[in-house]
């Protein structure tokens, strides 16, 4: 009688006892022993799926009553905190800027009304007025009322665009001329100059002073002449003002005819300076009181030229001075 070999597999688990059960899940073979073992790993796993399954369905009753416990709208949450933050930093450094910026003005409007004060107290006392002297009063205090709700010198304005429905307010202390000598006239509250009538010298200088900190400044050339005769730079405050600008003492700038002012002296060629400046040019001027310097950019060219002030000369508080000669020459100061 001939023997039959039947081949068995063996226990996937112990690899050893051949197996009797066959698992149609996974496909694998169990012996009798580890079959068991199998059956209670998936009835281990069913309840973790089944706990899995609770945890699930409580996070979605979870995240729609409680809608804020999102982390979606904790991150929402998160950066609505921190953009508060950034704009109640801004608030309060624009704040400052205001103040400080107001406090020069108001000084200054303190000293006209001190002063208005002892005249409209003469006047009344002594019975001694005209016409013309109300009107001066008058338009004195109109003055005064209108720059203090709205200082020519303080600006406000909104820009940026790094959170485009968010727009970040900036405060902008700006300059304006406020004396000037011989024929040149001060326009659009302090931030325009033109030279009236024929050519001939005029000067203005602003109202500003500088003694510390560095100072950015941009000027529009908005009409020069073919022989192009501007000038642009500092001078002392404590310099008389005088029409012709190039030659008074403590005066430093650039003439736009290749001459070079030092201390109201004229030199041509010095540091290779060479005007390139055309109309409707943008230049700045950069007044850097810590380092005793200042320079001019020419921002179509993008030109630039430095001077190294030397305060013996030129002592502190400095001031902003611009000249012109030739009839009808404009030069506007523009918002930093």
């Amino acid at each position: 009688m001939a023997s039959v070999k039947v081949n068995r597999s063996l226990c996937s688990i112990c690899g050893k006892v051949p197996s009797l059960s066959f698992c149609v899940g996974c496909q694998r073979v169990f012996c009798t022993d580890h079959v068991e073992q199998h059956r209670l790993e998936l009835s281990t796993l069913l309840d973790k799926i089944i706990l899995e399954h609770g945890q699930c369905k409580q996070t979605i009753i979870q995240y729609t009553e409680e809608s804020n416990s999102h982390p979606l709208m904790k991150q929402i949450n998160e950066w609505e905190k921190q953009s508060i933050e950034k704009i109640q930093q801004v608030a309060v450094d624009a704040r400052k800027q205001v103040l400080n910026a107001f406090a020069y003005f108001a000084s200054n409007a303190i000293t006209t009304i001190k002063n208005l004060t002892e005249e409209l107290t003469k006047a009344q006392n002594e019975d001694n007025f005209f016409e013309s002297d109300l009107k001066q009063w008058m338009d004195t205090l109109i003055k005064i009322k209108k720059e203090l709700d709205k200082p020519p010198t303080i600006n406000i304005r909104k820009g940026g665009t790094d959170v485009p429905f968010i727009s970040k307010i900036m405060v902008s202390v700006s300059e304006i001329f406020e004396k000037s000598a011989g024929r040149i006239s001060i326009k659009d509250e302090g931030k325009l100059i033109v030279n009236i009538g024929s050519n001939g010298y005029g000067t203005v200088r602003s109202k500003g002073e500088y003694s510390t900190g560095k100072h950015r400044f941009r000027f529009k050339i908005e009409h020069t002449s073919t022989h192009k005769w501007n000038l642009i730079g500092i001078v002392s405050k404590n310099s008389s003002l005088q029409a012709t600008a190039y030659n008074t003492p403590t005066s430093f700038g650039w003439i736009a005819n290749n001459f070079v002012c030092l201390n109201g002296k004229l030199f041509s060629d010095f540091n290779g300076y060479k005007s390139d400046i055309e109309k409707n040019d943008i230049i700045e001027l950069f007044i850097d009181c810590n380092r005793h310097t200042i320079r001019l950019t020419n921002e179509r060219t993008h030109y630039t030229h430095e001077l190294t002030i030397d305060a013996a000369l030129c002592p502190f508080p400095w001031q902003i001075q611009l000249g012109l000669y030739y009839a009808k020459d404009r030069i506007r100061l523009l918002w930093r």
